[in-house]
């Protein structure tokens, strides 16, 4: 499945992700370059910041 990932500075970004939790360690890799304001969705929805994305997603 595709993820959407926008963030500040550069606008968004499609990474391709087998799962949620696939799609927030790809969050946490932009996390950690410094990227802020991270949010995480499907191509065709309305993302979630990373910790409500989550919280959502635990298993």
């Amino acid at each position: 499945m595709s993820y959407i990932i926008r963030f500040d500075g550069i606008g968004a970004t499609s990474v391709w992700a087998r799962d949620p939790y696939h799609a927030i360690r790809h969050a946490e890799l932009f996390e950690r370059i410094g990227k802020t304001n991270i949010v995480v969705g499907p191509p065709d929805g309305e993302g979630l910041r990373v910790s409500e994305f989550r919280k959502r997603h635990r298993n």
